[in-house]
């Protein structure tokens, strides 16, 4: 049974650690760098989602306002809303 290491190998073996050591820093940064981005882009959607719910309601007017009109009381007729300009269909 050999119990102790040439120095050679006990050299390669601590290049070894080293080395390990170094990739495990680095993909550490790397994770770091990727939440802190993750964080940014999540603060600025809250952001633009507020930004866009903003515009919505100033476009709206009063948002507890009906948006299409009722029938008056004791007709049949039924009002139809059109959009004169029909958007298309994104994908």
């Amino acid at each position: 049974m050999k119990l102790l290491a040439h120095p050679h190998q006990r050299r390669q073996q601590g290049v070894a650690v080293i080395v390990v050591l170094a990739l495990l820093s680095i993909m550490l940064l790397y994770v770091l760098a990727n939440s802190r981005s993750l964080y940014d882009l999540g603060c600025e959607l809250r952001l633009l989602e507020k930004q866009q719910i903003k515009r919505m309601n100033a476009r709206m007017g009063n948002t507890n306002a009906p948006t299409a009109q009722l029938p008056a009381a004791g007709t049949n007729s039924v009002s139809v809303v059109s959009d004169p300009k029909p958007q298309p269909e994104t994908k």
